[in-house]
């Protein structure tokens, strides 16, 4: 008798939360300042010291 009131209470509290509306989160409309980007030809150089030694 014990598992058949315990089966049907957790049943039943597994009924309360899955019917539970979820609430929904609404996004806010955020606005960004756009440019346009300046198109300029750039090469970038970089020395490293190594030592490559063959056997």
């Amino acid at each position: 008798m014990k598992r058949v009131f315990m089966l049907m209470s957790s049943l039943a509290v597994l009924c309360q939360v899955a019917c539970h509306e979820k609430k929904e989160e609404k996004e806010e409309d955020v606005k960004f300042t756009a440019t346009s980007p300046a198109e300029i030809d750039t090469s970038f150089t970089k020395e490293y010291v190594s030592q490559i030694k063959i056997r």
